[in-house]
């Protein structure tokens, strides 16, 4: 769409119900892969406004974090929902991590907020369903209070593989939850230590099982006296991957 059709601040179109009409074509990549589908606009007649975004983003329905993205949702989600919960991890880039009860999901919020862990949250975003769970995209987030974290779950690696294969052979949900994005605190034997310019990846061994546990060394430099073989106690925000 042409920037003289919808101008250069474009942010009332986030969430606004929109008709377009135009050329079909699409984008491929250097190895003539696909890439997207994408519709050509050349005048302002093609390009119509139906519904107007909400003027308060958070003027829309709200879900329980342990509803979020099922295949019967409570509301629509084609456009902003919101969810509330506590923030168990927040980055620079806009990232964060929202825990309720045994469910977390990650977020991307459109600004980084000055959220910190413990901080009551309320947030209007998109589903993203990029990963193996959902998370919010093009997110709002506003602070409506203040207080610690949740107490991380103690589980061992064989415990969080146990419910997950369970719950997959089953074809059942994950009960209480599948520990993904959840503020989790695990013991073992250091195996492995590989640093890099992103931080540290210490591979902890518990009951046999390894667990990745990645420490960003602009947040918390490695203890020297973490070592290979030394029994360690690792405190974090869990991300399962699914994929082979």
């Amino acid at each position: 769409v042409p920037t003289a059709l919808i101008g250069k601040d474009c942010s009332r179109l986030v969430d606004a119900e929109v008709r377009m009409s135009g050329v079909a074509t699409s984008t491929f990549n250097t190895r003539g892969q696909f890439d997207h589908p994408r519709v050509l606009i050349a005048s302002a007649d093609d390009f119509t406004i139906e519904a107007a975004a909400p003027s308060d983003p958070f003027n829309v329905a709200t879900v329980d974090l342990a509803e979020l993205g099922h295949h019967s949702p409570p509301v629509p989600t084609d456009h902003r929902i919101r969810v509330n919960g506590v923030v168990t991890q927040s980055q620079s880039d806009g990232r964060l991590t929202v825990q309720q009860g045994r469910i977390g999901v990650r977020v991307q919020a459109l600004e980084a907020g000055a959220v910190r862990p413990g901080d009551r949250v309320e947030i209007a975003g998109f589903i993203d369903r990029s990963r193996d769970f959902a998370s919010l995209k093009a997110a709002v987030v506003r602070k409506v209070g203040t207080g610690s974290p949740p107490l991380p779950i103690v589980v061992t690696p064989r415990e969080i593989i146990e419910v997950l294969v369970g719950a997959i052979d089953a074809g059942e949900m994950a009960q209480p939850g599948d520990y993904d994005g959840c503020l989790i605190q695990c013991s073992g034997h250091v195996g492995d230590i590989q640093r890099s310019a992103a931080g540290v990846l210490v591979t902890l061994l518990a009951d046999e099982n390894p667990l990745e546990v990645l420490i960003d060394r602009h947040l918390l430099p490695l203890p020297q006296s973490v070592e290979t073989g030394c029994r360690l106690s690792a405190t974090g925000v869990l991300e399962i991957n699914l994929q082979p």
